[in-house]
């Protein structure tokens, strides 16, 4: 009986350890989507896996999510002309979602970009460091998921 019972706390505190990581998690953890992207309609990425009420996409690895990020900064903004971090993020992060100066400060200090420096496509990589830790507050993402989205999405976009 002893036995039974301890076992059946070891269980228990499994169940509470797993359930009490889970929530520690982040929104872009927990959906492997370090952009945070949101689509209401979601385009067909690779490794996309869903979304929830608000949009907000999942996909089946980090990797993936990475490179769908890419793509998204680079096709939704950069092709569009927006090309500096002060046209970017009004849009990207905007004003009714978030404190839009304070994410444009906080890019700008970890990127070490000024807002109105005109982007090339080799900038993207700090960018994108910065959105992740922006979106999650921190920096969770792997170097080797990083570099390899980033890859992936490079190899897409043809760059």
């Amino acid at each position: 009986m002893a036995a039974s019972l301890s076992r059946g706390w070891f269980i228990l505190f499994a169940v509470v350890l797993i359930l009490f990581r889970t929530m520690k998690k982040t929104k872009p953890e927990r959906n492997k989507n370090p952009f945070s992207l949101i689509q209401k309609n979601p385009d067909k990425w690779i490794g996309l896996t869903g979304s929830d009420a608000k949009g907000f996409l999942s996909f089946d690895t980090v990797t993936h999510g990475v490179r769908a990020g890419f793509i998204n900064l680079f096709n939704r903004y950069y092709l569009r002309g927006l090309d500096t971090i002060e046209k970017i993020f009004p849009v990207y992060a905007p004003p009714f979602e978030n404190d839009t100066e304070a994410y444009i400060r906080a890019v700008c200090k970890w990127t070490g970009f000024t807002p109105d420096k005109v982007l090339d496509v080799y900038d993207f990589y700090a960018l994108g460091s910065a959105i992740i830790k922006m979106e999650a507050g921190k920096n969770w993402v792997s170097e080797k998921d990083f570099k390899n989205g980033f890859t992936r999405a490079r190899k897409k976009l043809s760059l």
